[in-house]
């Protein structure tokens, strides 16, 4: 199953923007061999904000939603060294999981100059992540022994750039000439 809604308006000096998806999947198979189907689940989810009070002033404001999660198993089976690479099917016996949400939320501000030949921008953005993903698979010289892999990232970046830009040439005419 999957949707999406996407809306948005404004006028000369604002727009906006909110949009949703939603992905459900219970057909795929990331293991190396077998046929097992496991389920993935996303959904995402944003806004959108400008405004634009000039020609040569605006502000952007940008966040989105992500979660996912994700059961597979990348073994599906036990494979002993020198016979058949598969003899032994342990299908949903140990699954695995992953799941992932983050938040993101970025805002941008823009002033030009000089008709817009001179533009000066700082952004500003933060996002929030959280990861977490367990592997259990059998050990491939004892198949009885189950060998279990955690992995957990969780964290915050946060970002401030500013950047300048100059335009020396303007609908192909070097400026100051």
């Amino acid at each position: 199953a999957s949707g999406g809604l996407r809306m948005g308006g404004g006028s000369q000096e604002f727009t906006w923007g909110v949009n949703a998806s939603y992905l459900e999947q219970n057909d795929f198979n990331n293991a190396q061999s077998g046929s097992e189907d496991d389920p993935f689940k996303n959904k995402t989810a944003g806004f959108n904000l400008a405004y634009k009070p000039t020609d040569r002033a605006s502000i952007d404001f940008v966040t989105r939603y992500s979660d996912a999660d994700a059961d597979a198993d990348w073994q599906d089976c036990v494979p002993s060294p020198g016979n058949d690479p598969c003899p032994q099917v342990v299908s949903d016996s140990l699954p695995d999981s992953s799941s992932f949400e983050q938040l993101y939320a970025g805002l941008t501000g823009t002033v030009g100059f000089f008709e817009n030949r001179w533009t000066h921008q700082l952004f500003l953005a933060t996002t929030d992540t959280e990861n977490k993903s367990v592997f259990q698979f059998r050990d491939f010289v004892d198949p009885g022994l189950v060998l279990v892999d955690t992995f957990n990232a969780d964290g915050t970046l946060n970002e401030v750039r500013y950047q300048t830009n100059w335009d020396f040439a303007r609908d192909g005419v070097a400026a100051g000439t």
